[in-house]
């Protein structure tokens, strides 16, 4: 009696679903739902007609843009970019990703109210399998218009910087109304995808050259820069140390006035052609920089030499110089021959006494050696280790 009433009311629900399904509000619906469909078809249908010959015209305008602003460009010597092919491609994806978004998204809307209507379950799942191909196209969408947006900002940074080499930050990322941290980045991928041909950021990433020229002149500047900044560090400091101690800024003077010598006496010897003369110069240039590098590290030696910087060198730079003046002379008389032979003979003594008084500076070691070898020997006699007594142990 139990298994034939559940079975009865079986029959009698799928007899009233197939009443329910059957009903004429039910064929209506279904009815609507065709005709709702085959209209948004011929209406995407049209749409995608007109939006494709719109992208035509925008994809011609555009490229008519790029060309005509290149060639305006290069007459304010604004250099060559290169023509973003991504700008088409950016326009094509944000047409057909919108057309695919939108008609996927309203026919998963058609089926989903459907599948409520009807009460299946079916209707409800495909709804939902739908709108994956409609996330797809609208990230496709989303990409074309971040491409679009990316040409027209490089179309304003090359707007702003018409008729420049160069162009601060700041002023580019007011005219986009982005961060400046933001157009750095976005000017790096532009060079990076060689929209710029030949642009650079500066060190500190304030500043866009869009030439090489430009950024090796602030290379340039740069390093002159620095250069300036380190020289003057050191005269502050070289300053700051003379004030502490005068006689370092003495001895410091002095060590540069030799080197102008040195360096004066190579500048002559270069402009002399004499091979006989030439070896003299190198020999006094030698032991002239011998001079000063051991008082560079000796300097209380300063006063030894002191009359060798006040006179010697002096007077010996007159000889030299006057050579040089005979020897340029185009015709070489008597008196010319003598005056010249008689300085490089006067060179032979200078160069040495300038040996003796390079020697003489070694005396005081001399004797402190000596008298380390003295005290040594007597300590070593007294410890009965010197000499034959050494050798009989």
């Amino acid at each position: 009696m139990g298994d034939w009433n559940f079975s009865e009311l079986g029959r009698q629900i799928g007899k009233t679903v197939d009443d329910v399904l059957n009903s004429q509000e039910v064929k209506d619906l279904q009815k609507n739902i065709k005709d709702t469909v085959n209209s948004t078809v011929e209406s995407v249908h049209d749409s995608v007609t007109k939006a494709a010959t719109g992208t035509a015209d925008s994809i011609n305008k555009n490229v008519k843009w790029d060309k005509l602003h290149i060639q305006a460009a290069r007459k304010k010597q604004l250099p060559a970019v290169r023509i973003p092919k991504e700008n088409s491609l950016g326009t094509l994806m944000r047409v057909f990703g919108g057309f695919g978004s939108a008609l996927f998204g309203i026919v998963a809307v058609l089926v989903f109210i459907g599948g409520i209507g009807s009460g299946t379950w079916e209707a409800i799942v495909a709804a939902m399998v739908l709108c994956i191909p409609c996330s797809f196209f609208s990230m496709i969408s989303g990409r074309g218009k971040r491409i679009h947006k990316r040409v027209r900002r490089f179309r304003v940074y090359c707007k702003t910087m018409e008729g420049r080499e160069y162009c601060s930050i700041k002023r580019l990322a007011d005219e986009v109304r982005k961060k400046e941290s933001y157009v750095v980045k976005d000017l790096k991928k532009m060079m990076l995808d060689r929209w710029f041909l030949e642009g650079h950021l500066d060190l500190n990433q304030t500043c866009f050259m869009i030439t090489d020229e430009a950024y090796e002149q602030y290379c340039r500047a740069e390093d002159s820069r620095i250069g300036r900044e380190q020289q003057e560090a050191a005269e502050q400091k070289e300053n700051i140390v003379n004030e502490e101690n005068p006689e370092m800024k003495k001895i410091r003077e002095a060590i540069a006035e030799g080197k102008g010598y040195i360096r004066e006496i190579r500048k002559i010897n270069d402009t002399i052609p004499g091979e006989d003369i030439s070896r003299k110069l190198d020999r006094l240039e030698l032991v002239t920089t011998k001079i000063f590098d051991y008082v560079e590290l000796h300097p209380d030696k300063l006063d030894d030499i002191r009359r060798f910087m006040e006179y010697y060198l002096p007077t010996t730079m007159k000889l030299i110089y006057k050579y040089r003046e005979f020897d340029m002379q185009p015709v070489q008389g008597e008196n010319i021959r003598k005056g010249k032979q008689e300085i490089e003979n006067t060179l032979d003594n200078i160069n040495a006494s300038f040996e003796r008084l390079f020697d003489q500076l070694f005396q005081e070691e001399m004797l402190d050696v000596s008298t380390d070898i003295s005290v040594l020997s007597t300590m070593l006699a007294q410890a009965g280790l010197s000499g034959s007594d050494f050798e009989k142990k």
